[in-house]
């Protein structure tokens, strides 16, 4: 994790609103890439090959296997950085545990008026604790980036 500008707050915040279903959809590719274990063929032989031979075909077949694996390879790295990134957002507890509006904004995707009812403030006023919560949860993790670069300088 890096220090951020509330401008990179918010833009984070837009991104990992949309983590949770990006998360699903990947898993499901990585399911579709690696759940099918055997190549299809028919067997060694492979017959109507039309001119080529039946071991190129799985040749082929066991290749493109491999580029599956090194597919889901990398979607996994993604999954995991979205869930260290998530994981290091609720571990900020109290400092992210208040704000509701960023909460509603970024994650719920909800509107200005909908926050309001739900918050039981006016627009404009959710709008000025959107900020005033941007730039505590900015303080907030630069904090905690920081401690996290002492402990591993100390170690």
């Amino acid at each position: 994790m890096e220090q951020m500008t509330t401008r990179q707050m918010r833009d984070f915040l837009r991104a990992a609103g949309r983590y949770e279903t990006e998360i699903e959809r990947t898993m499901k590719e990585v399911r579709e890439l690696v759940g099918d274990v055997m190549p299809r063929y028919s067997g060694w032989h492979v017959s109507g090959t039309r001119g080529r031979s039946g071991a190129s075909a799985v040749e082929q077949a066991l290749l493109q296997q491999e580029k599956n694996r090194r597919r889901a390879a990398y979607l996994m790295q993604e999954i995991l950085r979205m869930k260290r990134e998530l994981a290091f957002l609720n571990d900020l507890g109290y400092a992210w545990d208040i704000c509701n509006v960023l909460r509603l904004r970024f994650f719920f995707r909800l509107d200005w008026p909908e926050i309001a009812r739900r918050v039981h403030r006016s627009e404009s006023t959710c709008k000025q604790y959107e900020s005033k919560q941007l730039s505590m949860l900015t303080d907030a993790w630069n904090a905690a980036v920081a401690r996290q670069k002492q402990t591993a300088a100390a170690i």
